[in-house]
């Protein structure tokens, strides 16, 4: 009995001598970390063929002629560590581009670039170096400039995270959706639920590389006169990252590639068949510098700092728009 009692006492006390270590490697953070981010890039939309001509409508009598589109966005991610198990972080995203197009549905200069941003917060449980798990909701806009207007719209979702040695696992799952459709004489983009994963790789410290992937399924926010309307659509992107923090500094710099598929079926808005959908691919690329405040290494911000992000929707939200060649003001 009195050994039984021993085991378990020296058992708690190795537990929470670990838990005191792994909490004594933070020990020298401040409670406040993260990063801000510049980034540049360009990319190019088309249609399945692989062609610069994307189909408009079920009857493809617009297309949509896409030159090469230059982008820039940036970030600000904070982190807060508040007690030992638990930590808030706020995201601010935006981005912009042009030169999207010269599509005949518009004049030209009303569909020459884009612009969206997302402000979004995490609340977090978290045993650091070992796991996290929480809520987290965001607030976004996104429309091709010119476009009719894009309503606010909203994400919810709950996230997990593994924190291995080298390598992290990220999964997050949610519903987003436009907040204000019923104003909006157009197809909006909403009522859709996704499923995100993200993989990180730390072969050093002061190096990252991570590979994500994303699938949706939603419904157009939209019933016309005669009943019809509310398309189901899919989405997919996927992604891949190399970051590299510049030794004895709190920059490092990235280079990313970001891909992006919606097809859009139209099938109960004038009774087409499938050959009429409209499918878009779209390919990025960026390059860009972060500004690190708080940890001292990537491995250690994805550890004990600002470690988390959020599915990019502003670029969908406002390609979708190439979809809607039934808004009255077109």
């Amino acid at each position: 009995m009195r050994r039984g009692l021993r085991l378990s006492l020296a058992s708690i006390v190795i537990a929470a001598g670990g838990q005191a270590a792994a909490q004594e490697e933070f020990a020298g953070l401040p409670r406040i970390t993260g990063h801000g981010s510049l980034w540049g890039g360009f990319g190019s939309v088309a249609n399945n063929s692989g062609g610069q001509d994307l189909c408009i409508g079920p009857d493809c009598s617009n297309t949509f002629d896409s030159d090469t589109p230059f982008l820039f966005g940036g970030d600000l991610q904070i982190g807060g560590r508040w007690t030992p198990r638990f930590s808030t972080q706020l995201d601010l995203l935006g981005r912009i581009g042009e030169d999207w197009s010269t599509d005949p549905l518009l004049e030209p200069e009303k569909r020459d670039g884009f612009a969206g941003g997302t402000v979004g917060l995490h609340l977090s449980l978290r045993d650091y170096r070992s796991f996290l798990v929480g809520p987290f909701g965001a607030l976004t806009v996104g429309s091709l400039i010119g476009a009719p207007d894009t309503p606010l719209s909203g994400m919810a979702g709950v996230e997990a995270m593994r924190i291995l040695d080298r390598t992290t696992l990220y999964l997050q799952a949610g519903y987003f959706d436009a907040l204000d459709y019923d104003s909006y004489n157009s197809i909006i983009f909403g009522d859709l639920w996704f499923v995100r994963g993200v993989a990180r790789h730390f072969p050093d410290p002061d190096t990252r590389l991570q590979i994500e992937a994303m699938y949706g399924e939603g419904r157009d926010q939209i019933e016309f006169d005669d009943g019809t309307g509310g398309d189901r659509f899919q989405l997919a992107s996927w992604g891949v990252e190399i970051a590299r923090r510049i030794r004895d500094t709190r920059v490092s710099l990235f280079a990313a590639y970001d891909g992006l598929y919606m097809f859009d079926p139209y099938e109960t808005i004038d009774d087409v068949t499938p050959e009429d959908s409209d499918t878009l691919f779209q390919h990025t690329m960026r390059l860009g510098i972060r500004l690190h405040f708080g940890a001292r290494t990537l491995a250690e911000e994805n550890a004990a700092g600002a470690n988390l992000d959020l599915p990019e929707f502003t670029q969908p939200l406002a390609l979708y728009k190439l979809f809607d060649e039934y808004s009255e003001d077109f």
